[in-house]
């Protein structure tokens, strides 16, 4: 989001739009209980989005709290024309607003419980970044979190190398053709470079992102005028200075450090909060960061998180590995020697976070979460589930919240404040997000029920979102679905021909049931 009202970029190059997971209020919410802070309720908050571009985040959340209060604010004028286009057409215009401003200039906006800017900061002018601190300091409520998103150095380094040698190669360019010719030279570069050891690794990774990113994400960042990264303590100095402190990141497992050499743990235990993230970053060569802030006075516990599970549901999509041949050292989580075993090691894995353990509670414990994925469970649910299984061995309440919060804390486990919207199977008649069936042929992707981006591959996938309105059964599934194949609206199996009717219904019917469970398991699917 940049600044010139007369020529915005974001008017002549349209900005992919999203959700974003970590901006989500549940999430936000849930975080601040787990530090001991009160928080509105998302079904009963106060929302402003600063940047939001065409709106996808906002309208996927308003349209499952009605209940709430949502602004979105832009500066480019064709973006917030379609946001209020999706607004009007999804109905929510009672409970979310679109506006077209500057944030420098932004005034008398009220007060909110949750105040986002992703994107913004890093890629606008210092004024401009200090106008949003003020106006965070001036509009956020007493219990409010705020979420800003920045680049960040040392691994901001990297990018800005590379930043700066597709700006310098395209500056004579056409617009029209730098982005291609960006990632050409970079190519050239990765290809061609006779520099050190390090440099061919570095190449590699920037080459992927700028072949995987949408040419929108790639004009407004990486050849935007503006992309200032900040070290952590400077963004918190500033962050200080008006009046704010920092909570946490919007990613719980990026604050994670237990997987370290045990030397490093104890130097880190060492450090303040503040200090501790920003060697963090050093170790981890950080280039991102999705920080909340908080007023500053509000007493934050980092203690006793244990405190607060009780008000928290939890999921997750891990899945189950084949045992390994010694143990891990990577995110282990331990389990108390009172725990019964298992004859193996079970291992966990989700995304970068591993668990290796042998304890038979720790088992059961994320075999019940993952089976249940994407539903949530209490702390007490799993408790019970724990104490029931077959042969228990007594757990204490201790034990299982130790292990939880070592899972929570890695990124094996997600915190919520409440039971969710997604269906707990497919169903007869199932039914796909509202949002969801809305967004075929309007917006970048899907967005699911769990708030996340999904990029489809395929027709076929929105095709079947749009049908699964509720009111059709499986077998009206699979005749709509070849009504759509003879129309041309889909392509046929592969080895079936269009004229071939009998064997289209043949292959619909025997592959439905999976590609259905597919749209249940990524949160597609309403209960």
């Amino acid at each position: 989001m940049e600044t010139s009202l007369a020529s915005d970029p974001y008017d002549r190059v349209r900005y992919p739009s999203y959700a974003y997971a970590q901006t989500h209020p549940d999430r936000l919410c849930a975080i601040s209980r787990l530090h001991g802070l009160e928080a509105a309720p998302p079904e009963r908050c106060r929302y402003l989005e600063l940047g939001c571009g065409s709106g996808t985040n906002l309208l996927a959340m308003a349209t499952y709290l009605p209940e709430s209060r949502f602004l979105g604010i832009d500066l480019a004028a064709s973006a917030i024309a379609e946001a209020r286009r999706g607004a009007q057409e999804l109905l929510l215009t009672g409970c979310l607003e679109f506006r077209q401003g500057d944030i420098a200039t932004l005034a008398d906006l009220g007060e909110f419980d949750y105040i986002i800017a992703h994107g913004v900061f890093s890629w606008v002018p210092e004024p401009v970044r200090l106008a949003l601190l003020r106006l965070i300091q001036q509009h956020l409520a007493p219990q409010g979190v705020a979420y800003i998103s920045y680049n960040t150095y040392p691994g901001g380094h990297l990018r800005q190398m590379v930043r700066q040698m597709m700006r310098y190669h395209v500056e004579e360019l056409p617009e029209d053709q730098r982005i291609e010719q960006g990632r050409a030279l970079v190519q050239f570069v990765h290809d061609t470079q006779a520099g050190p050891p390090a440099y061919g690794p570095i190449l590699q990774a920037e080459l992927e992102h700028l072949q995987k990113a949408d040419s929108g994400l790639i004009r407004h960042d990486d050849f935007a005028e503006c992309n200032q990264p900040f070290y952590f303590h400077e963004f918190n100095a500033l962050a200080q200075a008006h009046a704010l402190q920092f909570l946490s990141e919007a990613n719980l497992h990026e604050m994670s450090f237990r997987n370290f050499p045990p030397a490093a743990v104890e130097t880190l235990l060492q450090l303040d909060t503040v200090r501790r993230e920003q060697y963090l970053d050093f170790l981890c060569c950080r280039r991102f960061r999705r920080t909340l802030l908080v007023r500053q006075g509000r007493p934050i516990d980092r203690e006793h998180p244990e405190a607060y599970l009780p008000s928290l549901t939890l999921s997750s999509d891990a899945t189950q590995e084949p045992s390994p041949a010694s143990p891990s050292t990577s995110a282990a989580a331990t389990t108390p020697s009172s725990a019964a075993t298992h004859d193996a090691e079970t291992t966990f894995t989700r995304s970068q976070a591993k668990v290796t353990f042998r304890s038979d509670f720790a088992y059961t414990l994320l075999s019940e979460l993952t089976a249940a994925w994407p539903c949530r469970r209490t702390f007490s649910q799993l408790m019970a589930t724990v104490r029931a299984r077959p042969g228990a061995t007594e757990v204490t309440e201790t034990e299982m919240q130790s292990f939880v919060l070592q899972t929570i804390s890695i990124g094996l486990v997600d915190i919520h404040t409440g039971a969710g919207l997604c269906a707990a199977g497919v169903g007869s008649h199932p039914r796909a997000s509202r949002f969801a069936r809305w967004q075929v042929g309007h917006g970048d992707g899907l967005t699911s029920l769990l708030h996340a981006s999904i990029r489809t591959q395929g027709d076929l996938t929105p095709v079947l979102v749009e049908l699964c309105d509720g009111t059709r059964d499986h077998q009206a599934l699979v005749e709509a679905l070849l009504a759509a194949v003879v129309a041309g609206r889909l392509l046929p199996p592969a080895g079936v021909a269009r004229s071939d009717v009998e064997r289209l219904r043949t292959s619909i019917t025997k592959h439905l049931p999976g590609t259905l469970a597919h749209l249940q398991r990524v949160g597609l699917l309403e209960g």
